[in-house]
């Protein structure tokens, strides 16, 4: 094998790794992940009726990336978490339906969560 050859064999294989290293590898989920994103904010209402409070969840976003959704969530203790349904549309309050605090826990806290559509 003549010298030339050698250091290719050598060389190339050793450029591709350093490539790799240096962009992040190609890995699309990567790739993905780091294109989402929104700017929102998640309120919660509460009202009282005749038998319970009652707390709802409310989601809005001022900006949204092209490839996000955003949801938000009535977060509760000791409870499912309701969500809003998913949104793409900025300057629009989103809602989750009205639920019953459970006793003897904290108040309800909202959230919102931003995925790739």
């Amino acid at each position: 094998m003549t010298r030339i050859k050698k250091l290719s064999i050598l060389f190339i294989p050793a450029l591709a790794f350093g490539a790799a290293i240096l962009t992040g590898g190609a890995n699309p989920a990567s790739t993905a992940t780091a294109l989402i994103g929104a700017n929102c904010e998640a309120k919660t209402d509460s009202r009282q009726t005749t038998f319970a409070a009652e707390w709802r969840a409310k989601a809005k976003c001022t900006t949204i990336n092209s490839d996000s959704k955003v949801q938000g969530t009535l977060v509760r203790d000791l409870a499912a978490d309701p969500s809003t349904q998913w949104f793409t549309t900025t300057g629009t309050w989103y809602y989750t339906g009205w639920w019953p605090k459970v006793p003897f826990t904290s108040n309800p806290t909202a959230r919102y969560t931003v995925a790739h559509r």
